[in-house]
């Protein structure tokens, strides 16, 4: 398996951080040798952990949010993959544990006799899925994969006080179902076992009261494979406790034997590696023996990754021959009652699969403080790790992002200081940042982990890179309420903004195609279209992708031509239709169709003979959309379809310093006023004069 450890610091209350798993992945290695772990200083070989790389890479957008991060896990204690890249290095495990756990030392102390696993349930009541039992069962099933028959007692309770009567005796071979059968009405509850649907055994009686156990005594030799789990195991015993509810399932066993079924770690890795991990799983184990049990399983500890993934016989059983699970006990019986600890108090032994380069504060992650648990550059280790997870990327488009977040469309992200040691993003309930979302329906501000949570980043160790917003700005009245409103054209991808303040978003068109907008239908609502090189007008009665609805060519657009496409209702009937300008001659046509142009004048400077913008609008309120242009920042506008001098002059914006002029009925009282697009905000006229705006919209688009 991959290492996943996520551990937090045990409390009485038992709360505890869940965890991802990885298949295995197993490299056939030699076996190396080495003696227990001791209270002893760094070797002088082992370098430094650090090398100062935890920068982080940020990710080229296209249009969607980039989130970058580093690692795997929350980023406190132990790095896996860092611990193997020191093993690599010359490192031995107490090299590796006194620099990830500050001020320890490691050496062996006094472990409990026996501990308790939950199997079933293995999580906190109430958390399902994922592998994850947080309830009870009626029925679980075993297979006996071993030679020999294997002895049920009767009315025990746990390891320290076996079973006193016997039960039935599971032949070599047979697969058994055991069913827990409840009635509430009077309290009773009895276990019934069955074999290919025959009934070979009940408990005493059906008045046998809750709270009586049923033990598979295991000796090392005999072996039960738990269908519901996919693992056998072989060490201790088995201890199915009934209520009414469902049985609880507990693996009690001698508490170094529940280290050679620690699967937190490939066996198959360094050997140094392996044994920093033994002692860091068997700190974690010791610490919650000493707590009282879980409440939904009668265990000190789950075999999930709400503590640690406890594997059995699996884990022991791992490669051709035992290989790599020989190594991994190998690594058990060599640290034996080994751990970390401060002036004898044995500390809990949080990890994580890797840390990016640079481990956290625990008082960041998680608040409260642990004098261990600091942060750590641990940069030169993870690189020699050959970690697939050093450095990853996920991208979500503004409608994911915002829809996750519940802000509509998300138009930008912003990660507000102060932050981890580390560059981690942390809750701003504890005043340490978080990431805010910004969206068209509102925004939102949460922790690193819950994004972690929600988006499935590896950790919270990330940053993210906004897309770039924009592009060719479109203007258009696109509800049929009368006043014109915003959007944006960019690589085919329309965004448009409807005057509730709904975001419209669809692809429609290439990146090499120039936007248009229009009534074609006059039906009282602009739609969209593009205009492709060669001339071709591709139209939509709609605002969303889709086949054109119609399709002609107009004009030497684009690689065949200079030609400035323009779209207006030049004759007043309702219904918007094209044209071009090209060299400063104007060619407007009546009908949404190819042929010469049927209105023909000339007005500005445009093309190779200068520098003006055309625009088209409808400046008297008649009914009618006519000429302007843009020279230099002043605004000449025409009341007719004709050339001549400007009959409405104007300056409004910085137009040689990159402003965009807009047109649009932004007030919707029948004329068209000008606008103009500056770094993403748009600024709005109601009148056709000089003057600041009288409206400034936000739109990035």
């Amino acid at each position: 398996m991959w290492p996943t450890g996520c551990r937090r610091v045990p409390t009485r209350s038992r709360t505890f951080v869940m965890r991802r798993t990885f298949a295995a992945l197993l490299i056939l290695a030699g076996l190396l040798v080495a003696p227990p772990a001791t209270d002893t200083a760094a070797a002088a070989e082992c370098p430094s952990a650090s090398d100062g790389s935890t920068g982080i890479t940020a990710g080229a957008s296209n249009g969607d949010f980039v989130f970058s991060g580093r690692g795997f896990g929350h980023g406190i204690g132990l790095s896996q993959y860092g611990a193997r890249g020191a093993a690599r290095l010359g490192c031995t495990a107490a090299d590796i544990l006194t620099t990830y756990y500050t001020g320890v030392q490691v050496g062996q102390r006094p472990m409990p006799n026996s501990i308790r696993v939950g199997l079933v349930p293995n999580a906190p009541a109430g958390v399902n899925g994922s592998g994850y039992i947080g309830s009870t069962s009626k029925v679980l099933t075993f297979r006996n994969v071993s030679q020999n028959a294997v002895p049920w007692l009767f009315d025990g309770t746990d390891l320290r006080n076996l079973a006193t009567q016997p039960g039935p005796a599971q032949p070599s071979g047979a697969t058994w179902r055991i069913e827990l059968k409840s009635n509430t009405s009077n309290g009773t509850a009895f276990y019934v076992v069955t074999q290919d649907g025959t009934e070979v055994w009940r408990s005493q009686a059906q008045s046998t009261a809750p709270g009586k156990t049923l033990v598979a005594a295991l000796d090392g030799q005999r072996r039960l494979e738990v269908t519901e789990k996919g693992r056998s195991y072989l060490r201790g015993r088995l201890e199915l406790f009934n209520s009414l509810s469902g049985m609880t399932l507990t693996a009690a066993l001698p508490f170094e034997q529940y280290l050679y079924g620690l699967a937190e770690m490939p066996s198959s890795w360094e050997p140094e590696a392996l044994r920093s991990q033994a002692i860091v799983g068997r700190s974690y184990a010791a610490v919650a023996a000493q707590g009282s049990w879980r409440g939904n399983c009668r265990c000190d500890l789950f075999d999930s990754m709400y503590d640690q993934v406890y594997a059995g016989w699996s884990k022991e059983s791992e490669g051709p021959d035992q290989v790599y699970g020989k190594r991994w006990v190998n690594a058990v019986d060599t640290t034996l009652g080994t751990v970390i600890h401060v002036d004898g108090t044995i500390r809990t032994g949080n990890y994580a699969s890797s840390h990016g380069g640079h481990s956290e504060d625990v008082s960041f992650v998680w608040g409260g403080s642990a004098s261990h648990l600091r942060a750590v550059d641990d940069s030169r280790w993870e690189a020699a790790s050959d970690n697939p997870l050093t450095t990853w990327t996920y991208r979500f488009t503004p409608d994911a992002l915002g829809r996750t977040f519940g802000v509509g469309t998300a138009m930008q992200v912003v990660l507000p200081n102060p932050k981890g040691t580390s560059g981690r993003i942390g809750d701003p309930r504890r005043d340490a940042g978080g990431m805010t979302v910004i969206g068209t329906n509102g925004s939102v501000t949460v922790s690193g982990e819950t994004v972690r949570s929600w988006l499935g980043l590896r950790s919270t160790l990330f940053t993210v890179t906004n897309p770039v917003l924009g592009g060719i700005p479109v203007s258009g009245d696109w509800d049929g309420d009368g006043a014109t409103d915003l959007g944006w054209f960019r690589d085919g991808n329309w965004s448009l903004r409807l005057g509730s303040g709904e975001v419209v978003r669809f692809r429609y068109g290439r990146s090499d195609d120039l936007p248009i907008v229009g009534d074609w239908n006059g039906n009282g609502r602009d739609t969209i279209g593009i205009v492709r090189a060669g001339g071709q007008w591709h139209l939509r009665n709609s605002l969303a992708g889709g086949e054109a609805d119609k399709v002609f060519t107009y004009g030497r657009v684009g690689t065949r031509g200079e030609d400035v496409p323009l779209v207006g209702d030049w004759n007043g009937n309702g219904r918007d239709t094209v044209g071009i300008v090209r060299d400063g001659t104007w060619h407007l046509r009546n009908t949404l169709s190819g042929g010469p142009g049927e209105i023909v004048f000339t007005y500005g400077r445009i093309g190779p003979r200068g520098d003006d913008l055309a625009l088209v609008g409808d400046w008297n309120a008649d009914g009618r959309d006519t000429p302007g242009i843009v020279r230099d920042g002043e605004w000449h506008l025409r009341n007719s379809l004709s050339g001549g001098a400007g009959q409405i002059v104007f300056t409004y914006g910085r137009v040689t310093q990159g402003d965009v002029p807009v047109t649009g009925d932004w007030d919707g009282d029948g004329d068209d006023t000008a606008g103009i697009e500056r770094k993403l905000t748009w600024y709005l006229r109601q009148a056709n004069a000089s003057g600041n705006a009288d409206k400034t919209v936000n739109f990035p688009g």
